[in-house]
């Protein structure tokens, strides 16, 4: 019996779920690469050994406040070198952090016809419980991780660059 075209070909299906997990991977390693070369900048700022202590800075604060505490100690610096603002940098690794927990802490599920979806729920909204479900973007979440790399290596890249960055990413927070 041949199958409809409403029923999805295994093989799609399995293409695409690959493509997903695959996309995902790339966001949540990208983003430790992230958190990992800023822990070295800040390492680099409090003039420790770099590589020795970028384990202790990792696990003894969280991204936030490395990002606060990088941002203050190089804005002491009479010139930076950066080519991007401070401003422009601390926004870039905002966005990419609110980017990567909105993937991590999102349900992903297979809804089937060869759809994934993304879910999203909150208990904290002024009407109470609300589900937000979309279908999954796959292109955009490998495009996505692109944005992340951009803004990984902040340190190299201008404001319009970020800008870039973080306009792309500012996209996904409408999908759910």
């Amino acid at each position: 019996m041949p199958e409809s075209s409403t029923t999805p070909n295994a093989a799609v299906v399995m293409e695409e779920t690959q493509r997903l997990f695959a996309a995902i991977g790339k966001i949540v390693v990208r983003f430790q690469q992230m958190e990992l070369w800023v822990s070295e900048a800040l390492a680099g700022a409090l003039e420790l050994p770099t590589l020795e202590n970028r384990y202790v800075i990792q696990a003894a604060m969280g991204f936030r406040q490395k990002v606060d505490l990088l941002m203050e100690l190089i804005g002491r610096k009479e010139k930076h070198g950066l080519p991007c603002s401070l401003a422009k940098a601390r926004q870039a690794l905002s966005v990419a952090e609110e980017f990567r927990n909105g993937v991590v802490h999102a349900f992903w599920g297979y809804e089937g016809l060869g759809k994934w979806s993304r879910s999203k729920s909150s208990l904290k909204g002024k009407h109470g419980y609300v589900l937000r479900s979309t279908e999954a973007d796959v292109s955009f979440l490998e495009d996505a991780a692109d944005a992340l790399k951009t803004i990984t290596e902040w340190e190299f890249n201008d404001d319009a660059s970020l800008q870039k960055a973080i306009d792309f990413l500012g996209k996904y927070h409408g999908q759910a």
